[in-house]
Formats: structure tokens, C-alpha cells, sequence
């Protein structure tokens, strides 16, 4: 019975001891002064002047990396050219053809129009391709396309360029 008993004589002793810990608790200040909010306003301001130079370097950072995103440079170029939806449209399809990791050298490269690389898809629209090839590239030339040479199909009897008969089919 002594072994029931003993933890209960303990609480009854250290209860006065409970009661003066539970009253200094009581005593100490509940609501916020002064100090305490100019304190947390320090904090918060520090903080944020932190983050704020944290995204400052991580920008410089970045700009040091340099810049590579060939798609969003594909999609400013289509926009600078002002291509209207038909081009843009034959533009992808012809970049997808092309299976570029860099889809903005069909702008610097001209020999991607030729007639030998337009696919079988795009046959009927080969008139469209090499309109388009002049839009983007005789700009660069003052507007002479002299580097344009019709291509002859061998096999054509009257002789007609690939472009002559588009022009030809189109009419």
C-alpha cells in the first residue's frame, strides 16, 4: 500500500510548489509594448531588403548564363516579320520537318526552302514555301532574290521551273 500511497504524499508536497510557478507565470506582462512591435518591424523590414538583394543576384546570375529559348525566339522572329497565321501555321510545320533543336535558323537559313526539302505534305503548298522564302529573305538582298535560281526537274519536257509551274497551277 505504500507503493500507491507514496506518489500522492509527493504531488501533496510539491502542490505549493505548483501554485507559486502557475502565480509567476500570471505576474509576467500579457500585452505588447512598443518595443516589441519596432522589434518585429526591424525583423520584417531586414527580411524583406534579404529577398530583395537575394533576387537582385539571382537576375545578374542569370543574365551572366546568358539567354537560350529557342522557342520564344522562334515565336519573336514569326512576330517581326509579321507573318499572318497561314505563314506562321507553314513555318512551324516546315521547322518541325526540319526537326531543329533551334527552330529560328529557318530565318537565317534559306536553303531550307528548297524544293528537295519541302515534305511531301507540304507539296501542294510549295507555291506558299517559296513565297515565304522570298518574304523573309529579299528583304536582306534590297529586295533582289537573284540567289532564287529556278530548279528544272530533269524529267520535264517544256523544260518549266519548279516555281514557274507553282505560279502556273496557282493562276
Amino acid at each position: 500500500m505504500n507503493l500507491i500511497a507514496a506518489p500522492f504524499s509527493l504531488l501533496a508536497q510539491n502542490q505549493h510548489t505548483l501554485a507559486e510557478a502557475s502565480e509567476h507565470f500570471r505576474q509576467t506582462k500579457s500585452r505588447f509594448e512598443i518595443e516589441d512591435v519596432i522589434i518585429g518591424l526591424v525583423l520584417l523590414l531586414v527580411t524583406a531588403i534579404g529577398l530583395l538583394l537575394l533576387k537582385k543576384l539571382l537576375e545578374q546570375s542569370e543574365r551572366r548564363k546568358g539567354y537560350h529559348h529557342p522557342g520564344r525566339l522562334f515565336e519573336e522572329l514569326i512576330r517581326a516579320h509579321k507573318l499572318n497565321r497561314r505563314e506562321r501555321a507553314l513555318l512551324r510545320r516546315l521547322a518541325a520537318h526540319e526537326r531543329l533543336d533551334d527552330p529560328g535558323r529557318m530565318f537565317l537559313e534559306p536553303e531550307r526552302f528548297d524544293v528537295s526539302r519541302i515534305p511531301d505534305s507540304l507539296a501542294k503548298r510549295r507555291a506558299e514555301v517559296f513565297a515565304l522564302r522570298d518574304r523573309l529573305f529579299a528583304e536582306d538582298r534590297g529586295g533582289e532574290v537573284s540567289w532564287l535560281a529556278p530548279q528544272v526537274k530533269p524529267n520535264s519536257g517544256d523544260m518549266k521551273s519548279d516555281q514557274e509551274q507553282d505560279e502556273l497551277a496557282s493562276v
